[in-house]
């Protein structure tokens, strides 16, 4: 497999950077698309809509507890496979959600959609600053966390506004294809990274009381390790 190295140059590599973007724009997405549903979800789910509201309460507390084990355990492996691994995650819970009339099984999905956005976000910033010169990290870093905010500011009205429109299982059956199309963009623009050699690997009893990993958002526990 190639590897890539830091773009060498003035000029960011947008196209990489915009498909990490959209990839933090799906998994804001995802996490937060049922808080604006409660009430279309619940009938459909035969529980009330306080129970509906545990499932974004279910993808933080995973992400939370995930996060660091499992990018732990990954973090050997090349970056842009588990990158794409965890959008075709997404894409899994997502469309269960859209398709399951349980909600036990609902809520599983909703699990393993919270690690894979732990798993997620321990990596992107650090896989944007990987593809740019040092002196450019900052900017990339910023453009591909834009995808956060255009999500909380554009995205969940948006979604909401299309679940009233065509229905919340449509709306997370959208947001499942979404992220296959993001899947094909960065298989294609986003340039391919190893993982951390043995040496290099901060233990994860040192990981876990660093200021860095100690952020106020729950599923973005970890993000510094990315940067290493």
């Amino acid at each position: 497999m190639t590897t890539a190295s830091p773009a060498k140059g003035t000029a960011l590599p947008w196209s990489g950077l915009l498909a990490l973007s959209t990839a933090a724009f799906t998994a804001v997405l995802t996490e937060l698309l049922p808080a604006g549903l409660l009430p279309r979800m619940a009938p459909a789910l035969g529980v009330s809509e306080a129970r509906v509201g545990f499932l974004v309460t279910g993808y933080a507390v995973a992400s939370l507890l995930a996060a660091i084990p499992v990018t732990a355990a990954l973090r050997g492996l090349p970056r842009r496979p588990v990158l794409v691994g965890t959008l075709l995650g997404f894409a899994c819970a997502d469309a269960v959600v859209a398709l399951s009339s349980s909600y036990a099984v609902t809520f599983g999905a909703r699990l393993l959609a919270g690690v894979m956005g732990g798993t997620m976000w321990a990596m992107l910033a650090g896989y944007a600053a990987r593809m740019v010169p040092a002196k450019r990290r900052g900017r990339a870093i910023a453009v591909v966390l834009a995808g956060i905010t255009l999500a909380l500011s554009l995205g969940i009205p948006a979604g909401t506004a299309l679940a009233d429109a065509i229905g919340w299982r449509t709306a997370f059956g959208t947001l499942a294809g979404l992220a296959l199309l993001v899947v094909v963009w960065i298989r294609r623009r986003v340039p391919a990274f190893p993982g951390e050699l043995p040496g290099t690997r901060v233990p994860l009893t040192r990981v876990a009381v660093l200021p860095e990993s100690r952020p106020s958002s729950l599923s973005r526990c970890s993000c510094c390790w990315g940067i290493r």
